[in-house]
């Protein structure tokens, strides 16, 4: 796709001197890669798809729950729908306490870098278990998706981008792994080059009160040309938007 390889110019790389555009060289081939590989991917979607599946099957067919429903003999889409049920956070609840008390091997092969929280407006704050492999699918979709923004929309990378990023660590399980947001845990693993983007300093993200950490993003941010907003929740840029019309004279004191 020509859009997609003239994203180097759409990134504004002429702008930069001769060894900024050097370091940023592997940030925009990486996602251009990634990007690619996704074009190429939807020309096979059921065998991508299908392979995709039986590969996360086998990786984890020795698991507690992967020999609680014969992971090993699933062969097939078909195979895995007849034999694995539909499922809610309860159902896998005590599972989860397993991990987080440091059993091994019981939904996945690899042990948990980390859980993910949910907000707990529906009830208990639910503990998600993020592995190596979940991080790196789940930054690369995220590679994929800002190159195809930034392919539509040109102006992006000449401002800054807006985030309301929760923080990455809120504190430990009794085996001492990890617990916070997924918006804090994807900020931290981006490449250095995307940091620069951002309208605010990582020590905003920090920032344990909900309430002072959105003013204070409120206000720095009011400073910097601001060319992309990113949250993952539409409704925090309606939160946003008039707690900014609440404090409208002290922010333009």
């Amino acid at each position: 796709n020509n859009n997609i390889y003239n994203l180097k110019l759409l990134l504004g790389v002429k702008m930069l001197s001769r060894r900024l555009k050097k370091i940023m060289g592997f940030p925009i081939r990486k996602y251009l890669y990634a990007a690619y590989k996704f074009e190429e991917q939807t020309k096979s979607l059921i065998e991508t798809q299908k392979e995709l599946l039986l590969s996360k099957i086998r990786k984890n067919s020795e698991t507690e729950y992967g020999k609680r429903y014969d992971f090993s003999s699933i062969q097939s889409i078909k195979q895995f729908q007849e034999s694995v049920p539909l499922i809610n956070y309860n159902d896998i609840s005590e599972s989860i306490e397993k991990i987080k008390n440091g059993e091994k091997n019981v939904l996945t092969k690899q042990s948990p870098i980390k859980f993910v929280t949910t907000s707990g407006t529906s009830g208990e704050p639910k503990f998600i278990p993020v592995t190596q492999d979940f991080l790196e699918e789940y930054t690369n979709s995220w590679n994929i998706w800002i190159t195809y923004a930034v392919n539509e929309h040109r102006r992006i990378p000449l401002g800054k981008v807006l985030s309301f990023i929760s923080p990455p660590i809120e504190g430990y399980t009794k085996s001492g792994i990890p617990y916070g947001s997924m918006t804090g845990l994807t900020q931290e693993s981006q490449h250095f080059i995307s940091k620069m983007f951002y309208a605010v300093p990582k020590e905003v993200f920090n920032i344990p009160n909900l309430k002072k950490r959105q003013y204070t993003t409120l206000r720095l941010s009011l400073e910097k040309n601001v060319s992309m907003l990113n949250t993952a929740n539409p409704s925090t840029i309606n939160i946003i938007c008039q707690l900014g019309d609440e404090l409208k004279q002290e922010l333009i004191e």
